[in-house]
């Protein structure tokens, strides 16, 4: 009985804290959203991944591992074709974080996992985090802007299905962790023609 009381509590602390990322952006465009996550502004607590190592890239209450290639094809149609697209030169994520309860706020800490395979991450740059102290705030079912940028000289090398230049990136909060895993592509920047005419030149 009190092995069962035990179990139960913990699985309710667990159920308890949750924050997710609903929608994601790079700076080069695209759109994308945390993987296992079921639809844009949900506020289901089983779509939030547990990271409960420092590799890997966790799992949902509702779906189990997070397995990039699986969930892929879900989240495109959710979001679209083209998932975050970021530049080499300053790869900027912009997220939207969702905090279900009182523990699941910030700070966060984002990382990438330049191979999208998990194995190993390097940290990003927080550019504008979530309000909190220890993953704990008196919010609850609200939204907070999230940006993060890829450290200097990254390079996104993974394959994910059909898509390739693939990063992961990781952000979680310190109550659980909690929080999601975004897949973003590293693409070149398009360059933007400027007429003679517009310039002063040949007319």
């Amino acid at each position: 009985m009190l092995l069962s009381a035990f179990t139960a509590s913990g699985l309710f602390s667990l159920a308890s804290a949750h924050c997710l990322i609903s929608t994601a952006t790079g700076d080069l465009g695209g759109n994308g959203t945390g993987l296992g996550v079921a639809a844009n502004g949900i506020n289901n607590q089983g779509d939030v991944t547990v990271f409960k190592a420092t590799t890997g890239f966790g799992a949902t209450g509702a779906g189990g591992a997070v397995v990039p290639a699986t969930l892929l094809a879900t989240q495109l149609k959710i979001t679209g074709s083209t998932i975050p697209q970021v530049s080499s030169a300053s790869g900027v994520v912009t997220m939207t974080l969702h905090q279900i309860n009182a523990d699941g706020a910030g700070p966060m800490t984002c990382s990438v996992s330049a191979d999208a395979s998990g194995k190993a991450f390097a940290a990003m740059t927080i550019m504008t985090n979530v309000p909190g102290t220890n993953g704990k705030s008196t919010a609850a079912n609200a939204d907070f802007p999230l940006v993060a940028s890829l450290p200097a000289g990254t390079t996104c090398t993974g394959t994910v299905g059909a898509l390739t230049a693939v990063c992961a990136v990781k952000c979680a909060n310190p109550a659980g962790p909690f929080g999601s895993v975004v897949l973003v592509q590293q693409v070149a920047a398009k360059k933007v023609r400027r007429s003679l005419r517009a310039n002063g030149g040949c007319k």
